[in-house]
C-alpha cells in the first residue's frame, strides 16, 4: 500500500503569510529583527540555519521563539485556509486506497484542530505532531517502524528543503511542492523525487501504484 506523509505548515494549510505576521508581531519579545516581505522573498531561497545566520537569532533563542509562535498560532486557526484543492485531492487519494499521514514541528493540537475545522481529520490515519525543525528524519523513521511501513512505498510531502533532506535520510521519496514556502529554484537545488505545482499532481504520482481493480472515478 502507498503511504503519502505530509508537512502541515505551507503544504496542507495556507500559512505563510499569517506566521509571518505572527512571527513580526512577538520580535520585539525575542530581540529578533522584524522580516519586510523583500526580506522574506529573499529568505525563501535558504535553509533553515542560512535564515538563522541571515537574520542573526542566537541558535537558543529558536525553540522559545517556535514555541510561542505555536500557541499565537493556535489563536488564529479559524482564520486559516486548505491549500486550495487540497481537500478534493486528499479524499481521492484516501478512497483509492492511499494511506495518508501527517509528521510537522507545528504543535499536534494545531494541526487536529485544523482538520477537525475542515472535517479532514478522519481522511489521516495518523498525525504526528512537534517534531523538531531539524528533527523530522528521526520522527519519519519512528513512524516507519511503529506502522511496519516499507519505505519504497511511502513519500513524504513538504515545501521545504528540509524536507526532502528529511526525507532522503529515511530511505522515502520526496515530493517538494511550489506553493509553500521554500521557491522552486531552492527546491530544485535538493533535487526532490517528484516537484509539483498542484495538490491533482500527487495523485497522477500516486495512481500508478495503486490497484488496477479501483475506481478512479
Amino acid at each position: 500500500m502507498i503511504t503519502l506523509i505530509f508537512d502541515f505548515d505551507g503544504t496542507l494549510a495556507d500559512t505563510l503569510e499569517r506566521s509571518l505576521r505572527v512571527a513580526n508581531s512577538l520580535a520585539l519579545d525575542f530581540g529578533i529583527p522584524i522580516v519586510s516581505p523583500e526580506t522574506f522573498d529573499l529568505l525563501r531561497d535558504l535553509t533553515v540555519a542560512e535564515i538563522r545566520q541571515q537574520l542573526r537569532i542566537p541558535a537558543w533563542k529558536v525553540p522559545f521563539f517556535l514555541r510561542r509562535l505555536r500557541r499565537e498560532m493556535l489563536a488564529i486557526l479559524p482564520e486559516l485556509n486548505c491549500i486550495a484543492e487540497m481537500p478534493e485531492t486528499l479524499k481521492q487519494l484516501r478512497s483509492s486506497g492511499v494511506r495518508l499521514g501527517i509528521v510537522t514541528s507545528n504543535d499536534y493540537r494545531n494541526v487536529t484542530l485544523f482538520l477537525e475545522q475542515h472535517q479532514l481529520r478522519s481522511v489521516f490515519d495518523f498525525v504526528d505532531g512537534g517534531a523538531r525543525i531539524l528533527g523530522k528524519g528521526r520522527r519519519l523513521r519512528s513512524i516507519l517502524q511503529r506502522y511496519r511501513l516499507k519505505p519504497s512505498e511511502v513519500f513524504y510531502v513538504g515545501d521545504e528543503m528540509r524536507d526532502i533532506r528529511a526525507a532522503r535520510q529515511v530511505g522515502m521519496q520526496s515530493i517538494a511542492v511550489t506553493w509553500g514556502f521554500n521557491t522552486p529554484t531552492a527546491l530544485q537545488s535538493f533535487q526532490p523525487d517528484f516537484l509539483i505545482d498542484h495538490p491533482s499532481q500527487l495523485w497522477e504520482i500516486c495512481r500508478q501504484f495503486v490497484s488496477p481493480d479501483v475506481n478512479y472515478d
